[in-house]
């Protein structure tokens, strides 16, 4: 019996990837989403478990991640020299827009598989 192998990427890896303005924005959208329901003690107790590498509960992992791949986002761009300064509003404006049209796209989406279910 021969065995079905897929490509993947190896975990001691290292790749350079190019992301523009947008998908940053996008990645911080998805790290506000992760954490909305969640209280400043979750998020100071979760910060000091990162922080310490205590951290177990699945949230917490993606909360690392997401934060991880944010600064070393902002880090290349400012290294890059392609940063602006925006004031807290306007960011928090970007952020929602990004919001949105995630949620557009899923609605759409949704709403795809709905008419393509109906007529088969």
């Amino acid at each position: 019996m021969s065995e079905n192998k897929i490509e993947v990427m190896p975990l001691d890896a290292v790749v350079g990837i190019q992301v523009n303005g947008a998908f940053l924005t996008r990645t911080q959208a998805c790290l506000l989403y992760l954490l909305k329901d969640k209280s400043k003690e979750e998020l100071k107790a979760a910060s000091e478990a990162i922080k310490e590498q205590s951290h177990t509960e699945d949230w917490q992992f993606h909360y690392e991640t997401l934060g991880i791949l944010i600064n070393d986002i902002e880090r290349a761009a400012k290294e890059s020299g392609v940063t602006v300064f925006k004031t807290a509003e306007e960011l928090q404006n970007e952020i929602e827009n990004a919001v949105e049209k995630i949620q557009d796209e899923t609605e759409i989406g949704e709403s795809d598989v709905a008419t393509s279910e109906s007529e088969g």
